[in-house]
């Protein structure tokens, strides 16, 4: 029934330090994976999209060609969003440039089946070593990119809207645009 009993007191998910992101992504053992599963984790670096949300990606929310590259990250009627705030344009910078450029039709071996990469995935980087503690996962990718945006000072609303979270306070206009985001994810990037 894949009910879930949450504990009384929830355990944080740590965040990767840059140095840790970078020793990951330019590791050599990644070579022995394949490559949905390889760019996988550089998307994941360079956006800080939800695993489920990088492989749900069809085409056409991939656009490489753009002028500001970025990806749309939507909602369907097969493949509903965590929250309604989650669907949003993500500016494609540094790593995760690379991983789009590299699989510019998405991740569709694994479209129904992110636990499946996602457990493939965390086992592979800690039998390499490659997690600094058990508690580091894939998802740590995720956390280290909001410390990221922190650390450059990003306002509030360019947080909110590249994490795919609530803002909350009341909504006006449109939010930032696509080159906003792409701004402070370019201060963001690692290095």
């Amino acid at each position: 029934r894949k009910l879930k009993i949450r504990p009384r007191h929830k355990r944080k998910r740590p965040p990767f330090s840059n140095d840790q992101i970078k020793t990951i992504l330019n590791n050599p053992e990644l070579e022995l994976l394949g490559p949905e599963e390889r760019w996988l984790i550089y998307a994941a670096a360079g956006t800080g999209a939800r695993p489920s949300e990088l492989v749900g990606l069809l085409p056409s929310d991939i656009n490489v060609e753009a002028d500001i590259p970025f990806i749309s990250i939507k909602g369907r009627k097969e493949r509903e969003l965590k929250t309604s705030h989650s669907e949003r344009d993500i500016p494609l910078i540094g790593p995760a440039l690379e991983a789009f450029k590299n699989m510019p039709d998405g991740f569709g071996k694994y479209r129904d089946r992110t636990d499946q990469l996602t457990g493939g995935l965390n086992k592979f980087l800690r039998e390499k070593g490659l997690l600094p503690t058990e508690r580091h996962t894939l998802y740590s990718f995720r956390h280290s990119f909001q410390d990221r945006l922190l650390s450059v000072d990003a306002p509030d609303r360019v947080q909110a809207d590249l994490m795919g979270h609530r803002f909350n306070r009341p909504e006006y206009g449109d939010g930032p645009t696509l080159e906003q985001k792409a701004r402070w994810m370019e201060k963001a990037k690692i290095k």
